[in-house]
């Protein structure tokens, strides 16, 4: 696995950019596309609830079967209303000690074992991730890479999947969250076709330590705008660190979260110099 750690860059463009921010005033935002980033920020906080419902029923079981020799890494949520998911692993080792119980997580995170009939919701979201399965080989995934699967019902039914780099935790040492790679496919209805896929920074990937450090820049230098994943990693390690910088072709965002749960946008366009747009060294970072 290829692991390219974040670097800081040049000092005078750092205070460019920490400049424009405190010119932002207490809680402002001057986001240039609002709309842009309220849809990819809804996005992202489903794609949290849908990874807290997972830990959530990782640490029930890790309690109420102290003894299990193994927990399941992979797993699907199912959302049926708004307040309950339904989680459950798709590993199932008899003689190994792992358990395959269907989970409901309420809005308040109380967990609970359930026997709800989602038979039908099952079939389909198995037949899909076999699906995806398929077609991550047919598009040269990179196998070494563990990717966690984001099954969602669009509003005119049909699913959409993103398969996001996971995070890998290390007993007595640093824990690492992963970003770079994105693949979003489209099925229709059913789940048996795909109609829409895309992928970025296929051959990317890059290690974050969570315990280090309050601040974080994100690399995408080569998209245009910032990705599903870029936000969801932003939102999903808000707690991890005070600011998080996205970097773009064109742009470099920053989000600045504070203790009462509210945040501080800023958006500054990079200088435009021939067929480049730069502002930060990409040689000083991985």
């Amino acid at each position: 696995m290829m692991l390219m750690m974040h670097k800081y860059s040049s000092i005078a463009c750092s205070f460019l950019v920490l400049g424009g921010i405190l010119l932002m005033g207490l809680r402002a935002s001057d986001w240039s596309e609002t709309n842009a980033f309220d849809d990819q920020l809804e996005l992202a906080t489903w794609m949290d609830s849908y990874q807290t419902t997972i830990d959530q029923a990782k640490n029930y079981i890790k309690e109420r079967y102290p003894n299990l020799n193994c927990i399941p890494r992979e797993w699907v949520c199912i959302q049926l209303g708004t307040a309950s998911w339904y989680t459950y692993t798709l590993e199932s080792k008899q003689n190994g000690g792992c358990i395959q119980t269907i989970y409901m997580v309420d809005s308040s995170g109380k967990v609970e074992e359930n026997n709800v009939d989602i038979r039908e919701e099952r079939e389909l979201y198995d037949r899909i991730i076999q699906n995806v399965a398929d077609l991550m080989i047919d598009v040269k995934a990179d196998p070494r890479i563990q990717f966690v699967p984001f099954i969602k019902r669009n509003e005119d039914n049909t699913i959409s999947v993103w398969m996001l780099p996971g995070q890998e935790e290390e007993e007595g040492g640093d824990s690492l969250a992963f970003y770079g790679p994105e693949y979003h496919f489209k099925f229709e209805s059913s789940g048996s076709h795909v109609i829409e896929q895309d992928m970025i920074n296929r051959d990317l990937l890059w290690g974050v330590p969570l315990n280090r450090g309050r601040e974080i820049w994100l690399n995408y230098q080569k998209e245009e705008t910032i990705t599903t994943g870029a936000m969801y990693f932003a939102w999903r390690y808000r707690n991890n660190f005070n600011r998080v910088f996205i970097e773009t072709r064109r742009h470099i965002t920053a989000i600045q979260y504070y203790d009462d749960g509210s945040y501080t946008l800023s958006q500054m366009t990079k200088k435009h110099r021939g067929d480049r747009y730069i502002c930060f060294d990409p040689n000083r970072r991985g």
